[in-house]
Formats: structure tokens, sequence, C-alpha cells
């Protein structure tokens, strides 16, 4: 990320760093004074403005003096996720109370490395800085992101290591389990002092340590690596950075949202009120698409409200009409539908799941047929012609068995379907026979 910022804070100066692509860039230190937040908000302002132009998106870097950390195990794994719970357990290690301070934590299953800063005038330089246009991102200490950056380029394999920062006129220890820190002292940097530091540290661990040195100076690394406690482990890989130089490296990540700070102090009463004040105007624009958008719903849902009206009339005066064509002079009832739907159910219960309408055969074409068909050269007698829906029925006499399948011949030339003729001899003489026939469009089922 171009021209990322950091505004280092310290108790009694500031100092701006960016990162750019010439590399880290660092502002020379500025006395700053606490008790005049709005003249050196307006000093930092004209400081960033120095350097590059536009909108200031940066990330506030807190020196270690301001800081105090402790480590303590957690009652519950219900504290691991809440940061007033964590306050609260942090309270009796620091000088202030739970609500005078901005805290946020590590926590492992059992045990949380929380961290703490005065808020009062940091939160009140902040609240200037915006004012004049500056976007704050992140707050967080400054040695724990130069750690965060050194956790990502160490090659070490235990699992519990010391590590030791350069941080011009002090140092920084650190010691780490699991990747996680569990001890953080800020340490001046007389060579004494460091020793000393780090021979405390040691009376708690039962054998010695691997100890990472980053950016110590030869006279002291030769001193440290004569310590019995510990086991100076070189790592070639940029050995020599400064912690401001590894916090840079870090701030470029999250500033660019590709990672967040281990610890976040951008919460609480570092917070400004007004969250979106920065994009406000986008926000109102958006508002009133919301807007525009949902009354274009709505005239659409209405739009489709009357058409589909319009069509439900069209669809009961169509009802309308078929009931008229099928109970002509019957009043048309409220429920239409209801009634044509009661009507079918009515048929179909008479009818059974017949679909088609009835098929009516002329009796004078059966008829008709009928006495076509008779023969003119064969004596016989008709005792009877019955015709029952689309079935003829004829009962007669005549002389012998084969008159009768004559008759029945003759019945088919006609296109009847004609079966074969029931017939039984007389008393006294002939035969009488039956004969039942019907038209072939019934039998093969073809609507007629």
């Amino acid at each position: 990320m171009a021209n990322a910022v950091v505004i280092l804070l310290k108790s009694t100066c500031w100092q701006i760093a960016r990162f750019t692509t010439r590399g880290i860039e660092a502002s020379p230190s500025a006395e700053l004074d606490w008790s005049q937040p709005q003249d050196e908000a307006n000093r930092i302002y004209e400081g960033l403005n120095a350097g590059a132009t536009g909108a200031h998106r940066v990330l506030i870097a807190l020196d270690s003096p301001l800081c105090l950390s402790a480590a303590f195990p957690l009652p519950s794994q219900r504290q691991s996720r809440n940061h007033q719970a964590v306050s609260y357990l942090l309270e009796p290690h620091l000088p202030w109370s739970a609500e005078e301070v901005v805290v946020d934590f590590e926590s492992s299953k059992a045990e949380a490395f929380a961290v703490a800063v005065f808020h009062d005038p940091i939160q009140l330089l902040i609240r200037k800085l915006e004012e004049l246009g500056v976007l704050v991102e992140s707050i967080s200490p400054l040695a724990r992101l130069a750690l965060d950056w050194d956790l990502e380029h160490l090659a070490i394999r235990e699992a519990r290591f010391f590590v030791l920062q350069s941080n011009e006129d002090s140092v920084e220890l650190w010691m780490i389990d699991r990747r996680r820190p569990v001890l953080w002292r800020h340490v001046p940097q007389p060579p004494a002092s460091v020793i000393q530091e780090l021979q405390v540290v040691a009376l708690n661990e039962c054998i010695p340590l691997p100890l990472i040195l980053r950016g110590i100076g030869a006279e002291l690394s030769s001193e440290i690596r004569e310590l019995p406690d510990f086991v100076v482990v070189d790592n070639s890989d940029d050995a020599s950075a400064s912690v401001l130089d590894s916090a840079v490296r870090r701030a470029v990540a999250i500033l660019s949202g590709a990672e967040r700070a281990k610890i976040e102090f951008r919460r609480g009463t570092l917070v400004h009120p007004q969250r979106n004040r920065f994009i406000g105007r986008s926000l109102g624009l958006l508002q009133a698409s919301v807007i525009c958008l949902l009354v274009a719903i709505g005239v659409r849902v209405f739009q489709l409200g009357e058409e589909f009206n319009h069509q439900r009339i069209e669809a009961g005066d169509q009802q309308a009409e078929v009931f008229r064509s099928l109970f002509p002079g019957t009043p048309i009832p409220v429920g239409v539908k209801t009634r044509i739907e009661g009507e079918y159910a009515k048929l179909r219960g008479m009818r059974g799941d017949i679909v088609e309408l009835p098929h009516n055969t002329s009796s004078i074409r059966l008829v008709e047929r009928l006495l076509r068909s008779l023969p003119k050269d064969m004596r016989f007698r008709v005792l009877e012609i019955r015709i029952e829906q689309d079935r003829l029925y004829v009962v007669g006499q005549v002389r012998e068995h084969a008159d009768a399948d004559r008759i029945a011949d003759e019945l088919r030339k006609v296109n009847l379907v004609v079966e074969a003729p029931s017939t039984h001899r007389l008393p006294q003489k002939g035969v009488e026979f039956r004969i039942s026939a019907q038209l072939p469009a019934r039998v093969a089922g073809v609507k007629s």
C-alpha cells in the first residue's frame, strides 16, 4: 500500500513514518505537549501534509511507556470473549481504574495477555485530528506491531522463547509461548539494565531458553551471549531491523485491510461517536437510492394489483357468460365458479370419470339402414324393432337359420356392427331370430 502513514506518539514527542516505494521514511521527532491537543493536532496535520496530499488514513502507534501489560489466568472460557470482564481482571495490575483505560487482549484457552492505555490525553488528540480530516484507522502499541512482523518472519521451531528488540534508547523484551506473548518488558538501553532484566525473567525458567536478538548492538549482544540462562539464536532475516521499521511494515498490511492488529485500541472511548462521519455523503446518497427503490417497488406493486384486479373482473364476466350458456334463465349466483364446480361434481357422480359429452345416435338413421338392408327376395316377418340409446334390436321370423345370417350380413353392408344372430326353431315351422347392431363409431370409441 503506497504512502501508508504511521503516527508514533511518545510520552514527550511525536514522529511520522511512511512506507513508500523508496522504503521507510521517518520525519524528525517533534516535541509533544499533551495539555494542548488542538495545537499538537494542527502541527501533526501540517506534518502529514508536508509528505502527502489528500485524505489521510493513518495508524497511530503508541510508544511502550504509554502502555501497561499483564498476563493472568481466565476464570472461565466465557471471559475470553468479553472485553469488559478482562478489563476488570486487569485492573489489579494497573494504576488506573478499569473505566479510565482502553483494553485489548490476546487469549488462549486459560490465560489472557492484556494491554491497557490511559485514554484521556489520547482521546482528545485523536478527536482534534479527526476534526481536521485525518482518518485514524487503527491504534496499537508500536512494539506489538513490530513483534507481529518479527514473529511472521522468524525461523524458529521452539514453542517457548524470548525476543529482544532494539527501540532507540531502550529495548523491548518479549516472552513468547506458542506464538503468543505472555510477558512484555520495556527496558532502558544501558546494558546493565538489560542484563539485569534478563536475569530476573530467567529465574522462573528451568532450562535455558532461546533468545532472538533484533537490532541489538554488538556490545550488548556480546554480553548477552555470555549469559548461561539463554541460548542466542542467530536469525539472518533482517536481524538489524529496528522496532519502528518492523512496525511500519506491519502497518502497511493493517491499513490495506489484509491484516488486523493483534492489540487494537480503536474501541470504547477511543472510537468516534459518529463512526460513519467520513462517508456521510455516500450514506445519504445510499439512503436516497434505497428510498427511490422502495417507492419504485411500491408503484410497481400497485400497478400489478390493478392489473390483477382487471383480470379478475374479466374472468368473472367470462364465468358469468359460461353460466348463462349452461343454465339459461337461472339467476347468476355470487360464486359462479363454485356453482359450476358443484354442478360438475354432480355430473361426475352420475357418469363417473367420463369427460366426453354423451354420444347421441339418430334412431331414424338406424331404422333407415335396417329397412334398406332387408333382402327383397326372401320371405321374413319382423316382429319387433327396438332402439335403446345407440343400439338396434330386431326380432323376427324366417324359414331357415341361414336366412337370419343373411339378414345380419346385409346389415353389415350398410356399415353397422352386427353381432352373430341368435336363432331357435319354432314348434310348428320356421325360425325366430334376434339381431343386435350399432353404428361403428361407438364401438371404436370415436366421437361422432
